[in-house]
Protein backbone atom coordinates (compact mmCIF):
# COMPACT_ATOMS: atom_id res chain seq x y z
CA UNK A 1 0.00 0.00 0.00
CA UNK A 2 1.30 3.96 -1.71
CA UNK A 3 0.72 6.02 1.28
CA UNK A 4 2.72 8.91 -0.28
CA UNK A 5 5.68 8.90 2.41
CA UNK A 6 8.93 7.71 2.11
CA UNK A 7 10.95 6.57 5.12
CA UNK A 8 13.99 8.99 6.07
CA UNK A 9 17.21 8.69 8.03
CA UNK A 10 16.97 11.45 11.03
CA UNK A 11 20.59 12.19 11.68
CA UNK A 12 21.93 14.53 14.40
CA UNK A 13 22.05 17.56 11.75
CA UNK A 14 18.26 16.97 11.46
CA UNK A 15 17.49 16.91 14.47
CA UNK A 16 19.39 19.97 15.41
CA UNK A 17 17.62 21.65 12.06
CA UNK A 18 14.05 20.80 13.51
CA UNK A 19 14.87 22.13 16.87
CA UNK A 20 16.34 25.28 15.27
CA UNK A 21 12.85 26.00 13.35
CA UNK A 22 10.91 25.18 16.43
CA UNK A 23 12.94 27.83 18.30
CA UNK A 24 12.43 30.34 15.72
CA UNK A 25 9.01 30.09 15.58
CA UNK A 26 8.19 29.86 19.65
CA UNK A 27 10.84 33.03 19.73
CA UNK A 28 9.21 34.96 16.73
CA UNK A 29 5.33 34.35 17.41
CA UNK A 30 5.10 34.14 21.10
CA UNK A 31 4.02 37.47 22.97
CA UNK A 32 5.27 38.31 25.98
CA UNK A 33 3.62 40.26 28.50
CA UNK A 34 4.37 41.13 32.22
CA UNK A 35 2.75 40.21 34.86
CA UNK A 36 0.43 42.93 36.96
CA UNK A 37 0.81 42.89 40.99
CA UNK A 38 -1.95 40.72 41.08
CA UNK A 39 -0.51 37.91 38.91
CA UNK A 40 2.73 37.80 41.13
CA UNK A 41 0.42 38.28 43.92
CA UNK A 42 -1.08 34.69 42.92
CA UNK A 43 2.03 33.28 41.75
CA UNK A 44 3.79 33.57 45.18
CA UNK A 45 0.76 32.05 47.32
CA UNK A 46 0.28 28.83 44.81
CA UNK A 47 3.96 28.60 45.38
CA UNK A 48 3.73 28.59 49.16
CA UNK A 49 0.78 26.21 48.71
CA UNK A 50 3.38 23.58 46.81
CA UNK A 51 6.27 24.28 49.34
CA UNK A 52 3.79 23.05 52.02
CA UNK A 53 2.12 20.44 50.50
CA UNK A 54 5.21 18.76 49.47
CA UNK A 55 6.92 19.71 52.77
CA UNK A 56 4.24 17.58 54.60
CA UNK A 57 4.21 15.21 52.46
CA UNK A 58 7.74 14.33 53.02
CA UNK A 59 7.08 14.27 57.01
CA UNK A 60 4.72 11.19 56.55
Amino acid sequence: MEDGFTADVVTKDVVKVMRLRLLLIITCTSMIKTADVEEQRNVVEIGKQLSRAFVQGRKK
